[in-house]
């Protein structure tokens, strides 16, 4: 981003506004960073906000009802909404962890939920929503529960610390879980290319849920964050 490590690159971003006729969209969470404030001053600035709980409510209804996941209250989903502070996308991926176990779901249920989680769905850090996959006791469903709070970073997380387990000496159990995460990976690739969304459950237990309960076990060391993140921001530098 132009807040590190940008040289020159403001300024002719500023020149480019100038000039052009065609509208260019920046985006900052801090406009009022030093950095940003120059380009800030030769902008249109619209600021947006979390939704709020009333803003959100109805379309949540719209998506479930159109889902086949009916008879959910507007307490209900009041519920889900502040669990997610605003969050659209986890609101989603919340109910759609949920609709594949239930049809309906009651203001006890999301409770008793958001409680086992110990943590609302925004505050949990990714180090401690990985180590839930392999721990022999957890559930599928709260390993479901724990993908959908980030299903982008989750499958990059187990994959890169799978090995890591001390089941991961048995070259059965890992030769099992690498094949799961491959398929996942070409199920994430039509997701991505056809919009299949439809397939985020199968990819959440081949990426996730059934290499953790393969190789569930001891961590032996401290986790590491994804690396394939730093390489491929490297290779978009250059």
């Amino acid at each position: 981003g132009m807040s590190a490590g940008d040289r020159g690159g403001v300024q002719e971003l500023i020149s480019i506004i100038k000039s052009t006729r065609v509208p260019i969209i920046c985006i900052a969470n801090d406009d009022g960073h030093p950095k940003v404030r120059s380009l800030a001053n030769h902008c249109f600035k619209l600021k947006f906000r979390r939704p709020m709980v009333s803003q959100v409510r109805r379309r949540l209804k719209y998506i479930c009802d159109r889902e086949g996941f009916g008879n959910i209250s507007s307490e209900v989903l009041d519920e889900v909404a502040e669990a997610c502070h605003g969050d659209i996308r986890q609101m989603v991926n919340m109910l759609q962890s949920w609709q594949t176990r239930k049809q309906s779901l009651s203001q006890a249920q999301v409770k008793d939920y958001l409680s086992s989680a110990g943590k609302s769905f925004q505050q949990q850090p990714i180090f401690d929503l990985f180590r839930v996959f392999f721990e022999k006791n957890s559930e599928i469903y709260q390993r479901l529960d724990k993908y959908f709070m980030d299903p982008d970073l989750v499958p990059l997380m187990v994959q890169e610390n799978y090995l890591h387990f001390s089941a991961s000496e048995d070259i059965d159990k890992v030769a099992k879980a690498t094949d799961l995460m491959s398929f996942a990976d070409i199920g994430n690739k039509q997701l991505r290319e056809s919009s299949r969304w439809d397939l985020m459950p199968t990819i959440a237990l081949l990426s996730s849920v059934y290499p953790g309960s393969i190789l569930a076990s001891q961590l032996m060391g401290r986790p590491n964050f994804p690396t394939w993140l730093g390489k491929m921001s490297s290779e978009r530098k250059s």
